[in-house]
């Protein structure tokens, strides 16, 4: 079998392997700061290129180095000079190893896979591309294959992430997940709202505030629970094509806020005067009178409330910035 060189050459002109270099780059980033960088003689984006070959043509891993031995159009499309070595099995081995730790490889076959289909250069995964024809094409249009957002659900599917298949959360963490965070959105719009509804009608005004505090008094005991199992449970898997930064990064967005929801409930309750009842089927005491003290907490519940709701919508922006930019959808890994 021999490969069609204006075939792969075509492919290898229309897709915009910078993008998808970029982000292997900052996995192997990633693997360098952990003291494990993937196969550092060969670039990752070179290795990449030869296991898309590999699942183009259905090759095992020896026949995959036998073809780059010899084959000058599978050399030039993964980007080896015509005299230079070629990977081991064992280079390999450890750059799939290395990257399927995220599922990076998978999602960016898929990514490419569907660049390929939309702009009518068809390559089906784990089928070769037919000699005598090269590769099919239907309807195709000019132009680099680009990675845009326009998914159909179907396609969408087969992204880690996204798939129903991929890793989530255990049950404990996402329904904890799920209370903390219906909660928090109903108790800040309703909150906010609190001098527009009390204008309105003044009953419903006392009943929205204290079923307000009713429900984060329910919520009190279970925080800590939620802190404690977030730091004991197993983890998942990154969010694949991110880097060691961006994983610190929303670490500590995720500590800010455990930090933000502990002062809104510690402070809403010291600023609530003597006592209070919860859902009118018990009387909860407060430790202060009303005074300075309760002025206090008071002023810090409405800093920390608002701290907490700026936190919340861009936890909410990265989430639909991981869709948009990296089709990834995050949401899938709490439900």
């Amino acid at each position: 079998m021999n490969a069609s060189v204006a075939d792969l050459n075509e492919i290898s002109r229309r897709v915009k392997w910078s993008s998808i270099e970029k982000r292997l780059i900052c996995l192997a980033d990633e693997g360098e700061a952990s003291g494990s960088s993937p196969a550092p003689q060969y670039s990752p984006i070179v290795l990449f290129r030869a296991i898309l070959l590999q699942r183009w043509y259905g090759l095992i891993d020896p026949l995959l180095l036998q073809r780059l031995e010899r084959d000058l159009a599978f050399r030039r499309f993964v980007g080896l000079h015509a005299l230079s070595g070629v990977p081991t099995v064992e280079c390999l081995a450890r750059f799939r190893r290395e990257y399927d730790k995220s599922g990076a490889i998978a999602h960016q076959i898929a990514r490419l896979q569907l660049g390929l289909n939309r702009a009518g250069i068809v390559v089906p995964p784990g089928r070769p591309i037919d000699e005598s024809s090269g590769v099919n094409r239907a309807n195709e249009r000019q132009g680099p294959v680009e990675e845009g957002p326009d998914w159909s659900r179907t396609e969408a599917r087969k992204l880690p992430g996204v798939s129903k298949g991929a890793p989530r959360y255990d049950l404990v963490s996402r329904l904890l997940h799920w209370l903390f965070a219906l909660s928090i959105v109903y108790i800040s719009i309703s909150g906010y709202c609190l001098t527009w509804i009390d204008s309105w009608n003044h009953e419903a005004h006392e009943f929205v505030a204290n079923f307000n505090v009713s429900l984060a008094t329910l919520l009190t005991p279970l925080f800590p629970l939620r802190v404690i199992w977030a730091h004991v449970r197993k983890e998942v898997p990154p969010v694949p094509g991110t880097s060691s930064w961006q994983h610190r990064l929303a670490r500590l967005a995720h500590s800010l806020i455990y930090m933000a929801i502990g002062a809104v409930l510690f402070s809403g309750y010291l600023m609530i005067p003597s006592e209070y009842q919860v859902f009118n089927l018990f009387t909860v005491s407060t430790p202060f009178h009303e005074g300075p003290a309760t002025h206090f907490f008071f002023v810090a519940h409405r800093v920390s409330c608002a701290v907490l709701a700026g936190l919340v919508i861009l936890h909410v922006l990265a989430v639909v910035q991981h869709y948009v930019a990296h089709h990834v959808n995050i949401v899938r890994r709490m439900i």
